[in-house]
C-alpha cells in the first residue's frame, strides 16, 4: 500500500502527469474489476438462494 502512495506522490511532484494519469486509470480499473466480483458473488448467492426455495 506505501508503494502505491509514493508512486502517486512522486508522479506528482516530478510533474509527470501521464504517469500519473496511467496510475489513475489504473486504480480505476482494479475499483471497477471488484465492484463486478461483488456483484457476481452477490447474485450466485441469490440464485442460490431460489434454488433451494424451490
Amino acid at each position: 500500500m506505501r508503494f502505491f502512495i509514493n508512486l502517486r506522490v512522486q508522479s506528482l511532484d516530478k510533474n509527470n502527469i501521464n504517469k500519473y494519469f496511467r496510475y489513475a486509470i489504473g486504480e480505476i480499473i482494479l475499483v471497477v474489476v471488484g465492484i463486478l466480483i461483488a456483484f457476481q458473488i452477490n447474485i450466485q448467492a441469490l440464485f442460490r438462494m431460489i434454488w433451494r426455495s424451490r
